[in-house]
């Protein structure tokens, strides 16, 4: 076993432990010792042939130690001099002093903008801030199905790959391949009529959702959100100034758009292939008749689309933007359900007449997406390992929901009426009439059960 080594300068250098390399044990050593001040400002030091004598090692050992205390600021060079120890060590730039704690500061009276306090409003309803998670909580998502391993082996695959040019700024509509991979799928499982220059990625279904609401909104606008939603949809809208319009779903009708919808709507957001929790599909009159709508009206239309893919009785319907003949609507979707939550990656697919001007304000808008991730993801996606987790899940969910609506009827009856859905992750649970609803979410609260009332989803 090596010893602590004096060395000329008057300094032991220790290369005992075995924790790590030779080179970092001399750097640690010699470090220490400047900082301490056991090697003072401008002191020379041995040069790297004469230390790597004295202490038994290779030349390149001692100088790959002496790098890195000069790349730091520990050490500088003079040619054809040597090697001194610095005046102004790199410590002195990397912790402020201590503010005099002594004075007491006055309260300054503070508040946000009416936009950034009607947005701290809704933070009692950000799933965010719902821990720890607990029994039929709709903001849990699946994990356990999920194929960690394959992810894994993906990332340290592309962390083997690494090229330098990754760490410079990406595409502002997201990582290409990632986006052809996704058009691909798109056009074959969703019906979605689109190109690769259409799709856009964005680091989640909120911040998506309000660039949206940014970029297509003016202050006064009229947004309608036809069924329930979760908090961000109409956040996103009000934080831009819009005026957000409420019309649940009313059966098969033609949407009641002449009495539900504005006609001076600026935007329509709507779910067709599954409004979550009530399982509502839009019919493809209604379809047709929203379209309509927006063409004769010059308006937008927004289909969001995270539960399409889980149906349990015939074939999953095909998206409202491929039924879109005038380029009226927009396609949103996320990860948040096939694969985990905290992934944050989420899609747009933008109409062609719109392209040129959403990626150009995205790229004030926040540049890009994290591109690592959506590498992964694209790997993930080509690979066939997308598809196959949609069918594992579609299979377990409808199983839980077997489960889950025979328990129901063999433990809750009379209490809450669970019916089986064709389609969806969520099942709502009716009460007898007279019953408040506020009273059964507390008791549920009281046996650490969360469940959501559903005027919460009604914003």
């Amino acid at each position: 076993m090596r010893r602590a080594t004096p060395v000329p300068t008057g300094i032991l250098i220790d290369l005992s432990s075995a924790a790590s390399p030779l080179y970092q044990r001399i750097y640690e050593s010699i470090r220490q010792a400047i900082l301490t001040g056991e090697l003072s400002p401008r002191t020379a030091l041995p040069s790297t042939l004469g230390l790597a004598e004295e202490l038994g090692v290779s030349r390149i050992t001692v100088l790959q130690a002496y790098e890195m205390l000069i790349s730091e600021g520990y050490l500088y060079g003079v040619a054809g001099s040597g090697t001194f120890v610095a005046e102004i060590l790199p410590e002195e730039f990397l912790y402020v002093p201590s503010p005099n704690r002594s004075s007491v500061k006055p309260y300054v009276e503070a508040r946000l903008s009416d936009r950034g306090s009607r947005m701290a409003e809704f933070a009692p309803f950000s799933p965010a801030l719902r821990q720890p998670r607990r029994p039929f909580d709709a903001t849990e998502y699946t994990t356990d199905l999920f194929p960690s391993d394959i992810w894994a082996r993906l990332g340290a695959r592309r962390y083997r790959l690494w090229k330098r040019d990754w760490l410079q700024y990406g595409e502002p509509a997201g990582y290409r391949p990632l986006r052809e991979a996704l058009a691909a799928y798109l056009r074959t499982a969703r019906g979605v009529d689109c190109t690769t220059d259409q799709v856009m990625i964005f680091s989640g279904l909120a911040s998506m959702t309000t660039f949206v609401a940014q970029t297509l909104t003016d202050p006064g606008d009229t947004v309608w959100v036809g069924g329930t939603t979760d908090i961000h949809v109409p956040a996103a809208f009000e934080m831009a100034g819009a005026s957000v319009v409420h019309a649940p779903f009313d059966g098969d009708s033609d949407m009641g758009l002449s009495s539900n919808v504005p006609l001076s709507a600026r935007l329509a957001y709507v779910f067709p292939s599954c409004n979550e929790p009530m399982g509502d599909v839009m019919s493809m009159a209604r379809r047709l008749v929203l379209l309509q709508w927006a063409q004769d009206h010059s308006a937008w239309v927004i289909e969001s689309d995270d539960s399409g893919e889980f149906r349990y009785q015939g074939r999953p319907l095909p998206s409202l933007q491929g039924l879109d003949q005038h380029g009226r609507t927009f396609y949103v979707a996320t990860f948040n359900r096939v694969l985990f939550p905290s992934l944050r990656l989420a899609y747009v697919v933008v109409p062609k007449a719109l392209v040129q001007q959403f990626v150009a304000a995205r790229a004030v808008y926040d540049v890009h997406s994290p591109v690592f991730e959506q590498m992964v993801l694209a790997d993930f996606i080509s690979e066939g390992h997308f598809q196959r987790q949609i069918r594992r899940l579609r299979l377990a969910y409808a199983e839980r929901q077997r489960v889950l609506v025979d328990a129901a009827k063999d433990q809750l009856a009379g209490l809450l009426d669970i019916q089986p859905r064709d389609s969806g992750v969520q099942i709502v649970g009716w009460l007898p009439p007279g019953s408040s609803e506020h009273a059964a979410v507390e008791a549920a609260a009281r046996h650490d059960v969360v469940v959501e009332p559903l005027e919460r989803l009604s914003y």
